[in-house]
């Protein structure tokens, strides 16, 4: 479940993972927009009159970003920000998220499994920056495995392995994003 505050200043409500119901800021609901039923949604941002969503379904194992139209409903596209590999393992809605971009149209989304911050219109994703932690981050080749989940991926990941870049905050000189190493604590960096 998840909710925004729209550029039309309603709020849309995400239920179930299925529907996106509008409210009004007296309580009435305006609209209802249903999405696809196979699919569970866990998370959304608006990027223009698109909403751009997270697909937090764990059979799929294949994440995607769907982008549906705002007033319609119907979907106009998939963003898939990641090689076919390590979206095998990107699917768990509780490890993505989204940060607003500088305008209305861009955002940028991250994953605790990857070490790239992806940039995101309502047409592309492309990666915007990736970290290199000092030689720790999660090789690629491990992706080529195939674990049963992600359980399984995580556990088989040596002491000290990198993981989980989350991006919080771009200014003019600096980007502050926070990382994990496995079985320790979180790391919040500031890098120019």
């Amino acid at each position: 479940m998840d909710f925004i505050i729209t550029g039309d200043d309603e709020i849309a409500v995400l239920t179930e993972g299925r529907r996106i119901l509008f409210y009004s800021w007296d309580g009435k609901m305006t609209k209802e927009v249903k999405l696809d039923p196979s699919l569970n949604f866990a998370l959304m941002t608006q990027l223009g009159d698109k909403l751009l969503m997270n697909n937090g379904n764990f059979t799929i194992r294949k994440h995607v970003l769907p982008v549906f139209d705002i007033h319609t409903g119907k979907k106009t596209n998939d963003l898939l920000p990641i090689d076919e590999y390590k979206a095998k393992y990107l699917y768990c809605f509780e490890a993505n998220n989204f940060t607003p971009g500088q305008n209305d149209t861009t955002c940028y989304f991250f994953t605790w499994y990857n070490d790239t911050i992806y940039r995101v219109t309502p047409n592309t994703c492309q990666p915007e920056v990736a970290f290199d932690w000092d030689g720790k981050n999660i090789p690629n080749d491990y992706y080529r495995h195939d674990y049963p989940s992600v359980v399984q991926f995580m556990d088989g990941l040596t002491e000290g392995k990198t993981y989980g870049t989350s991006f919080q905050l771009k200014s003019d000189n600096y980007l502050m994003v926070q990382y994990d190493q496995h079985r320790k604590d979180h790391q919040m960096v500031v890098i120019p």
